[in-house]
Parts: structure tokens; C-alpha cells; sequence
């Protein structure tokens, strides 16, 4: 057919039903049209996917090495200035633009936030408190507030989506068989080694514990633990990195089409999970059980509303007679659930059972089950006063073990690090404010997530054409096309348009360097861990990264497809390709790969005519319909899950475990938003707060702003500022400081003079740090005890040794004013001299 024929067939501003074509409107603050570029358009934006690849990079390598201690180590200062290092190579990329999309909503506005005043309270306790454990922390913060700010800006498309959690899924299945490696092999090798000369192996791990002294104990103590820890120092930290991508996992293969997208992947995904539930499962974390069981209830819920709303709007259509695909009869699937929930629970009762064969479970896990919640209720009563004693600025983030210490109450267990609440850890570290904007931010991710979710239930009403004929089918097709309209679900998306994200022509999207930067970042988290207080084994790469490159393979033709290829299966997205009469003929323009069009290429626009037959998407989620439509109801199980986890265990400051946390987050708001329901009352027919809301304020959620070449200069500044000012105050200070202390350290026993210079070296390396003062003083207090020793009457031979131990000591004190058992051991030193001096013997 020729141009000419083309343009009488279709009018200009014609559709092949006779309506107009609405074309989006790009206005200031508002969203543009991410197809391809056109005049007036901007320019597609050729670095984000390599800028996401390194984002991933980073994600995957932080969980490779413990992540518990940032505050007192510093090791997650090198992953926070790579992250500055991708926003800097970002602004760059944006200079020679003349303009670029920028997403900043409330979302993005309060963890801003929450950033600032977490730093305005770090900054504060470091100049009257210990500094170095709350500039680290600063720091750590403000990495993880990068996590989701970036993750929003540079994601693009549902594959690109698809391809991350897989990416993820692999590490924790790989970090899931290492536990279990653990358990099986080298805990007991360690035990063995240990005990068969234990002095030996303390000297070779740079320990110098006494027999009987209470470090001896623990230490031994936590010897015997059978808990696999993986690449974490605490089992809960384990438990809790497992806990969502488990859910994820189950998400996948139930509701996003995972099960239904070849055999391949419904293998990998059960082994997957097997994998996953049996190293949760030895973790004994009874909060991340509990997490577990809000997760798959959430999906369950999900996949309950999803059903009962699609049987309703069925109804609906069977009665305009529409000929439809019908749901299977809920007997059916009532006997499928139940088959499927004997199923896990045998599976799972095999699993307890060979966990107590083997000595991986006891009967104290259920029996004690209430003992781990007296412990936390006691230390969330210190915490509150903690709180009460600090209600703006809290006690300083890192400072918690410091600040807990002076309102521990008698009984309490033991002196911890963070108060085992996500909500109260923010609360009594960073004040009121910040645990205000916690709470914001989880209010508004919810409702950004509801505006999400809802829509889905659409996937059921909406129709699409297809190759066969039926009579009536284009004036119902018509009457749609028009509602969704009215919805203004074509006002943002036009024909051919992919998902609704900035910044993002979705002819980018490359999962595979994804995959790429998977793989750099798990070489690169490894070599950085080498530098950790707790380097990887070598076991990880050699147990985890057979078992995650077999898990991202089996997920391959998931991440690639979504769904099952249904004959038709328009879900509710933005895009609306069948209900578009003219198409650009570009592949890129369909990058999802839809249920229609699974392999991302756009076809060539089907046949409209009067006797076009109507169909809908199967009934059973990923059978017949575009799964990938579900995955924010899985995302936000994960997040759920997690969260719950999080109220009674440690991790919202660890970033091996929070750092899933706002991927997760993040991902979900970035997905590619639906059109409302034509069926629903509009916005403007509402009076009360929540019409007005619904109306203005879920705009401001996720806002997208149109930013000329002074905003990338401005974000260049700014990012590099943020990057030097890390540099200069913490990750220069700290690397310059343990490099030196270990040198030190080595020679402390062969060449103590050698060792002072290199001590004294290291405290002019990093002034704000108390280990080079408390090491002089340890060795200083240590050369005059036999100094005093060989010459006790002639002081002219120890006492300026007395008096430079006294200057260490008090140098220390000043660093760590509140490090109570540096208080101790000083006290203990300043006892012992003082004994020896007065001529008496210091007892045992």
C-alpha cells in the first residue's frame, strides 16, 4: 500500500475506529513520552543502562562480606564512594543535553530528608562525642538513600526489572547454599582445628584471649553455634537478606509468570526455593519466620483479591454478551490451593525433620520461642529512655552501643548495637524527625504502591482484538478505547509508547549488562571484602557462584519474556499497543515483551474491522495474561516481609540487609504505571480530603521534572562536593588509619619502637578515630610494667614511659567519652600502677 492510500485509509488525527488520537501533552514537572525520539523530544540517554549496571554491581557486591560494624570499621566506605563515583559519571553525562527528566517526588523528597537530618545529627555528636563511629555512619546513610534515589532514576522497562531480581535471586541462592556449606563442612573443620590446639589457632587469628576470661568464653561460645552466617557476622543478618528474596521467588513462579515460562524456570525456581527455605530454616530467626509467613500471606491475599475481581468483572462482561475466556470454577482452583498448601507443608515438614536429624533445629527454637522477646522488650524500655533523653537529635547514629550502656537496665541479657527495631533505631539515633520521615516514607510508598496495585484487576475488563472474527467486537473495542481515554489512560501513553520512566528510551534496555555488571560486582565484592575485619572465603566463589549462575540461567527465559505468550493478553499498563491503529515500526518499542508481543519486537498493527473477535486474558495469574503485571504486589510482599523482620532484629543500618530494602522499594515505584479503572468514579466526583488527594496529591508521589544544562551543572557540583567531603572525611582517614594500625600491630611484639612510630603515624592519619590512641596507651602501659619491673626504685628510668601512657589513656577517653569498656580497661591500667607503686601485689 502506498502513502497515499495509507493516509486515506487513516485520516490525519483519525484512529481506524473514527476517534481521535489523543496525543500527551509534555509539560514542566510532568512526564514525557518515552518512545523514540523525536523533535521537541529529548535525546535518549545512551550511558543509564551502564550507569544501572554499576548500580547493580554495587548491590551485589555488598552482601559479599559483613556489613554489621560500618560504624566502628568503615568497610562500607569504599561501596558509598562508588556510589558517589556513578552519580558524579551521571551529571556528567548530562552536560551535553539540553534537557533530561529527573524524577523527585515526595518519596524522593523525604528520604532527602531523612538523609539530612540523619547527617545534621552525625555531624552534631561528632564534635561531643565519639567521631569517627558517627562520620562512618553519616556516611552509610547516605549511601543507602543513594540506593533508592538512583535505582528510581535509571531504572528502565519491566525487563530490566525482571532482569535485577533475578541478579539478586541468584546471589541469595548463592549466599543460601555457602550457609548450608557452612553447616555441613566448615563449621565442623573449624571446630576440630580449633580445639585440637587452641592457642595455637587464637595466634593465627590475631585473638590473644586467656583461658576462663569471659572473651574466652563467647568466643568459644559462638564456636559452637551451628547457625550458618554465609558472607554476614550474625545470623539475623542472614535470615533477614533470605526473607524477601525468598518471596520474591515465590512471587515469581505463583503470580508474575514465572511458572509458566517453560520448565527450565519452574526447575530453577523450586530449587531456588528449596535452597532458600532450608538455610532460613537454620537460621533459627524466629522474626524471619514470622516475616516469611507475612510475605506469602500478602501474596496470597494479592492473588485472592486478583481472583474475586476478575470472576466480578467477567460477570459483567458475559452479561453485555462479550464471548470470554472463562475462570476455572472455584472449586477447581479450591482444590488446587489446597493441593499446593499439602504440598509445602510436607516439604517443609521433611525439612524440620532432617534439620533436627542432623542437629540443625532443637525443640529450644519453639520451647524458648518467649525468651528472645523478653530480651527485646527490655532493651526497647533502655531505648525509650534513650529517646526521652534525646528526642530531636537522638544519641548520634553509630553511637547506640555507647548511648545504651548508661540506660541498660540490670537484668538485660547483654550490651548491644542497635535496638533490634527498625522504627526505634532510627527514633533514638537520628531523633523524632527522622523517625517521622520513616514513617512518611512508608505511609506514601504504600499509597504510591495501592495506585499500583489496584489497577490490575483492569486486566480483567479490558479487551483486545484478535486475528479471528466475531460480530459486535469493534463497537465494544471502540467503547473501551474511548473509556480509557476519559480515564486519561492515553493522555500519558501514547501508541507505541513503552513503560512511563524518565530518562529512559526503552530501546535501551540491555539486560544483559545487567547481568554484566552482576558479574563485576561479584569479582569486586569479593577483592574489596579481602580488605574487611571478616575477609570471604574462598568457599563463596567456589560454592555460590555455581549455584547463582545455574539459578540466573533457569530465570533467563523469565527475565527475557514475562508471561506465558497468551494469545492476548493486554494487561494494565501504560501502553495500550492493541487499541493503537498506527505504530512506529521500531523493535524497541515493546521492551517488556508482553503477553502479545513477548519478544519486545512491535509488529505490525493487526487488522481492525467490524467482525474482530473480543477475547480476555486467562484466568489464572501467568497462564494466560502478562504475569510481569503482578510483580508490584510481589515487590511489595518482599518489602512487607522484610519490614516485618526488621521490627524485631537489627539490619536498617546494615547495608548488606537494607540495601534490599530500597532496591525492592525502588523498583516497585518505578514500575511502568497503569491506567485507572474506567469503572471507578473519577477523581473530581470525590468531596472529601482523600478526592482532593487522589486528585492532586498522588501526582506529587512520584513527579518527573524537565531540567535544562543548569541543573546538570548543579547536580555536578553538588554530587562532587558529596564525593569529596566523603573522601576527606572518611574514606581517605580510615583506609590511611587500618593500613597503618595493621603494620603496627605485626611489629608490636618484635619491634615496639617501630610500632609507636607507626601508631603515632596512624593518629595523625585519622584524628577522629580513638584505636591509635588506645593501641599507645596499650603499649606504653605495657613498656613501663617492665621498665618498673627491672628498676623499680630508679624512676628516672619508667616514669616518662608513666607519663606518656597517662597521655595516651586520656587522649583515648577524649575520643570515646562514652566507650564504656574503654572506661573499664583504663581504669584497670590507672589501678594496676597504682598498686605497683604503693608497693602492693595486684591480685589475680
Amino acid at each position: 500500500m502506498g502513502r497515499k492510500d495509507s493516509k486515506k485509509r487513516f485520516p490525519k488525527g483519525k484512529a481506524a475506529d473514527g476517534l481521535p488520537l489523543k496525543t500527551p501533552e509534555v509539560r514542566s514537572g510532568t512526564a514525557s513520552p518515552s518512545g523514540p525520539s523525536v523533535p521537541g523530544q529529548q535525546a535518549p540517554d545512551r550511558w543509564r543502562p551502564w550507569l544501572l549496571a554499576g548500580a547493580v554491581a554495587l548491590l551485589v557486591a555488598r552482601p559479599l562480606y559483613p556489613s554489621e560494624t560500618p560504624a566502628e570499621t568503615g568497610d562500607g566506605l569504599p561501596v558509598v564512594m562508588l556510589w558517589l563515583v556513578l552519580a558524579v559519571l551521571w551529571m556528567l553525562g548530562l552536560l551535553g543535553r539540553r534537557q533530561w527528566t529527573f524524577r523527585f517526588g515526595l518519596l524522593d523528597g523525604v528520604m532527602v530528608f531523612l538523609m539530612v537530618w540523619t547527617a545534621g545529627s552525625a555531624m552534631m555528636w561528632a564534635r561531643v562525642s565519639h567521631a569517627r563511629p558517627a562520620v562512618n555512619m553519616l556516611w552509610e546513610w547516605v549511601g543507602l538513600g543513594l540506593v533508592f534515589l538512583l535505582v528510581r532514576q535509571w531504572t528502565a522497562g519491566q525487563r530490566e526489572i525482571r532482569a535485577i531480581l533475578a541478579v539478586m535471586l541468584a546471589l541469595a541462592v548463592g549466599l543460601a547454599g555457602y550457609g548450608l556449606f557452612q553447616c555441613v563442612y566448615e563449621f565442623p573443620r573449624t571446630r576440630a582445628i580449633y580445639y585440637a590446639d587452641p592457642e595455637k589457632a587464637l595466634r593465627e587469628a590475631g585473638l590473644a584471649y586467656p583461658a576462663g576470661s569471659p572473651e574466652r568464653i563467647a568466643f568459644e561460645k559462638r564456636l559452637e553455634s551451628r547457625e550458618p552466617i554465609a558472607t554476614f557476622a550474625l545470623t539475623n543478618s542472614l535470615a533477614g537478606f533470605l526473607t524477601p528474596w525468598l518471596v520474591v521467588g515465590a512471587g515469581i513462579g505463583v503470580l508474575a509468570g514465572g511458572w509458566s515460562s517453560g520448565w527450565r524456570t519452574r526447575g530453577g525456581l523450586l530449587v531456588a526455593g528449596l535452597l532458600l527455605a532450608a538455610c532460613l530454616l537454620l537460621t533459627k530467626s524466629r522474626s524471619a519466620y514470622l516475616g516469611l509467613l507475612a510475605g506469602l500471606t500478602g501474596l496470597g491475599l494479592w492473588w485472592r483479591w486478583w481472583e474475586v475481581r476478575g470472576r466480578r468483572r467477567l460477570t459483567t462482561a458475559e452479561q453485555a454478551g462479550v464471548p470470554q475466556q472463562p475462570f476455572p470454577a472455584p472449586r477447581t482452583v479450591c482444590l488446587r490451593a489446597i493441593l499446593a498448601v499439602v504440598g509445602i507443608l510436607a516439604v517443609l515438614g521433611l525439612m524440620i525433620a532432617a534439620a533436627f536429624y542432623w542437629g540443625g533445629l532443637d525443640i529450644q527454637v519453639f520451647t524458648e520461642a518467649q525468651k528472645p522477646l523478653q530480651y527485646r522488650w527490655e532493651y526497647w524500655q533502655a531505648t525509650w529512655q534513650i529517646i526521652r533523653q534525646h528526642p530531636v537529635w537522638g544519641c548520634g547514629p553509630g553511637l547506640f552501643r555507647y548511648a545504651y550502656t548508661r540506660f541498660k537496665l540490670p537484668q538485660a541479657s547483654e550490651e548491644i548495637a542497635d535496638p533490634h527495631n527498625f522504627l526505634l533505631e532510627v527514633w533514638s539515633t537520628a531523633g523524632t524527625p527522622a523517625a517521622l520521615a520513616m514513617l512518611a516514607m512508608l505511609a506514601l510508598w504504600a499509597v504510591q504502591m495501592g495506585r499500583l496495585i489496584r489497577p490490575v484487576g483492569l486486566m480483567t475488563g479490558v479487551i483486545c482484538p484478535t486475528s479471528a472474527g466475531a460480530e459486535g467486537g469493534h463497537g465494544r473495542a471502540t467503547e473501551q478505547r474511548g473509556r480509557l481515554n476519559e480515564a486519561g489512560a492515553l493522555g500519558r501513553a501514547g501508541p507505541g509508547q513503552a513503560d512511563h520512566i524518565p530518562s529512559s528510551p526503552p530501546h535501551s534496555e540491555r539486560p544483559g549488562k545487567i547481568v554484566l555488571g552482576a558479574a563485576v560486582g561479584l569479582a569486586g565484592g569479593f577483592w574489596v571484602g579481602q580488605w574487611s575485619a571478616a575477609p570471604p572465603s574462598l568457599y563463596v566463589l567456589m560454592i555460590g557462584l555455581p549455584l547463582g549462575g545455574a539459578a540466573l540461567w533457569t530465570l533467563w527465559p523469565w527475565v527475557q519474556r514475562g508471561g506465558h505468550r497468551g494469545p492476548c493478553a493486554l494487561a494494565a499498563t501504560s501502553r495500550l499497543p492493541t487499541l493503537s491503529p498506527r505504530m512506529p515500526k521500531d523493535p524497541g518499542n515493546d521492551p517488556a515483551g508482553s503477553a502479545c508481543n513477548p519478544t519486545g519486537a512491535n509488529p505490525a498493527p493487526p487488522a481492525r474491522n467490524p467482525g474482530s473477535k473480543i477475547s480476555m486474558p486467562a484466568g489464572l495469574p501467568g497462564a494466560n495474561g502478562s504475569g510481569t503485571d503482578f510483580l508490584p504486589g510481589v515487590l511489595a510482599a518482599a518489602v512487607g516481609a522484610l519490614l516485618v523482620h526488621l521490627l524485631a532484629a537489627g539490619g536498617i543500618s546494615f547495608a548488606g540487609v537494607s540495601g534490599s530494602l530500597w532496591l525492592l522499594a525502588a523498583l516497585a515505584t518505578v514500575y511502568p504505571d497503569y491506567p485507572s479503572d474506567p469503572d471507578s468514579p473519577a477523581p473530581s466526583d470525590r468531596r472529601s480530603f482523600l478526592g482532593w488527594f487522589a486528585r492532586h496529591g498522588q501526582a506529587w508521589l512520584d513527579w518527573e521534572h524537565q531540567v535544562g544544562w543548569p541543573g546538570a551543572i548543579g547536580g555536578l557540583v553538588l554530587t562532587m562536593a558529596v564525593f569529596f567531603a566523603c573522601h576527606q572525611t572518611a574514606f581517605s582517614p580510615v583506609l590511611q588509619c587500618r593500613a597503618i594500625l595493621q603494620e603496627a600491630l605485626r611489629l608490636a611484639s618484635t619491634d615496639p619502637v617501630r610500632a609507636e612510630k607507626l601508631l603515632q603515624k596512624a593518629a595523625l592519619a585519622d584524628p577522629l578515630s580513638s584505636a591509635p590512641a588506645e593501641w599507645l596507651s596499650s603499649l606504653n602501659f605495657h613498656q613501663w610494667q617492665t621498665q618498673f619491673s627491672q628498676r623499680p626504685h630508679e624512676p628516672a628510668a619508667w616514669l616518662p614511659r608513666l607519663k606518656q601512657f597517662e597521655q595516651y589513656a586520656y587522649l583515648a577517653l577524649e575520643l570515646a567519652p562514652e566507650d564504656a569498656p574503654g572506661w573499664f580497661v583504663q581504669g584497670q591500667r590507672f589501678w594496676e600502677i597504682g598498686n605497683l607503686l604503693m608497693g602492693q601485689s595486684v591480685p589475680p
